[in-house]
């Protein structure tokens, strides 16, 4: 669709049937976005734009057209170079090398989601179907990343773990090596 000023506006089907999926809206999120809406109302921008049989869009602008992409990514671009600029000046007074903040797109934030839920320890199957990933190569191979907080904090359990200090069991594992310990005593009676 036109959105005037030389913009189009489509909506565009997953790469793949694993990318048409619905998800729960953690309270966080839903709250941003409750707040996005409430904002809109406040600044008076209608929203009643259609595209392809969606409406009642999230983010829009000032026009009441969804926001796309492209000017979020051009937003993020200008405080990078803002930044930036800053942190020259700064460095500049302090006499040292400046440390400029790379460039950052919207797919960034994907990234950076998936690497959480990863840190957090979330099920990879459930950052997987998150994510829209038909393979969970994908998953493993792009969006997660280990750091070295992560790294050091996974050996050092290996560290914790000893024949006199075993790993802590949930307790399904707990009874499932009582049950095991009973059948070995029975077996040598």
């Amino acid at each position: 669709k036109d959105l005037g000023e030389g913009y189009k506006a489509y909506i565009r089907k997953p790469k793949t049937k694993a990318g048409n999926r619905v998800l729960p809206l953690i309270s966080s999120v839903y709250e941003a976005f409750k707040m996005q809406l409430k904002f809109c109302t406040l600044m008076g921008v209608r929203n009643k734009f259609s595209l392809d049989g969606y409406s009642d869009f999230v983010f829009v602008t000032g026009k009441g057209t969804p926001l796309l992409p492209s000017a979020l990514n051009y937003i993020l671009t200008e405080l990078v170079a803002a930044y930036n600029k800053k942190e020259q000046v700064k460095a500049a007074k302090e006499h040292r090398e400046a440390e400029p903040m790379p460039h950052l797109s919207s797919h960034y934030f994907r990234h950076t989601f998936g690497t959480r839920m990863n840190e957090r320890n979330v099920n990879i199957k459930v950052i997987q179907t998150v994510l829209g990933h038909e393979n969970i190569s994908t998953t493993l191979n792009i969006y997660t990343h280990v750091n070295a907080d992560n790294l050091k904090n996974e050996l050092t359990k290996m560290e914790d773990e000893s024949p006199d200090n075993p790993p802590e069991q949930s307790p399904e594992q707990a009874n499932h090596t009582k049950v095991k310990s009973f059948c070995a005593r029975e077996a040598n009676a």
